[in-house]
């Protein structure tokens, strides 16, 4: 899988530790590392990527991206994912993107006008025919807004709603995190509400072993390549471990569901107020 990261600034992004770019990508240089990761793996040591993700705010906006993606298909790209920052909302023509995208991630987030046209976006895009991917970040300043948001899903009903808690954003990361017993209440009152609605759900920056209960789907994150202007083609980052850093402890080798979790992070099992990392029997 590839990352391109078009745009510079990126708003409601979830935000992995990714280094911030200095500048967006020019439209050359988007394509010239659409076709590094494509016709120019072609070998017998290299494979090229099939999927694809796009984001950046303003990415919308830009009028080589369409054609930039028409190319990634020539060169076997088939499947491309479009993360849509909180600015791009209004901005998003679903008649312009429809055949050219197969995936949106739709941030969702606040209430009243700003929630309003999320919902617009979300209900336009799926009835398209473009998978509707939502995400809600599990930070305490979004908490609060959980009750309207799931109204929003029942009403939406997106092809799956992804609960993410806060990645930290590099080592001297110091915000205020919501306690775990909230985020737990936040996902058991999602998890009622979904689950009746028949919506599928998953949960990102949390171990297995701390949502044993909840029924939510869960699996292992794929690894990608990560390109913005100042990581491109062979310079690209690893998302894990370059970007993101998430790690278990000897216990975890011994849990039967150890091949569908990620681990959690080092740097916020050291503030305290988190369990341990507990196998989970066959």
């Amino acid at each position: 899988m590839l990352q391109v990261r078009v745009e510079h600034q990126f708003d409601g992004r979830v935000e992995a530790g990714a280094p911030q770019p200095e500048r967006s990508l020019a439209p050359e240089e988007v394509l010239s590392n659409l076709r590094y990761f494509t016709e120019e793996r072609r070998g017998p040591r290299t494979s090229p990527c099939t999927r694809l993700v796009l984001s950046g705010q303003g990415v919308l906006k830009r009028a080589d991206v369409p054609a930039a993606i028409r190319s990634a298909r020539e060169w076997g790209v088939d499947w491309v994912t479009l993360h849509v920052g909180g600015g791009d909302i209004e901005f998003f023509d679903v008649d312009a993107w429809k055949g050219l995208v197969d995936a949106v991630v739709v941030p969702v987030e606040g209430t009243g006008a700003a929630l309003q046209g999320t919902e617009a976006l979300m209900a336009a895009a799926g009835a398209a025919g473009i998978r509707v991917i939502s995400n809600l970040q599990l930070g305490p300043e979004r908490l609060s807004d959980l009750g309207a948001v799931l109204d929003v899903l029942v009403r939406v009903r997106p092809h799956s709603a992804v609960f993410t808690h806060p990645f930290p954003r590099g080592e001297k990361d110091d915000r205020a995190l919501a306690s775990l017993d909230r985020v737990m209440d936040a996902l058991v009152s999602a998890q009622r509400v979904l689950q009746e609605a028949e919506i599928a759900w998953n949960v990102k920056g949390l171990p297995v072993c701390w949502l044993t209960g909840l029924g939510v789907e869960s699996g292992r994150s794929s690894n990608r390549w990560y390109v913005d202007a100042s990581h491109q083609k062979e310079n690209a980052l690893l998302f894990f471990p370059d970007v993101v850093r998430m790690s278990k402890t000897e216990p975890c080798r011994f849990c039967a569901r150890n091949l569908e979790c990620d681990g959690f992070f080092e740097q916020w099992l050291a503030r305290g107020g988190y369990p341990s990392l507990e196998p989970i029997g066959d």
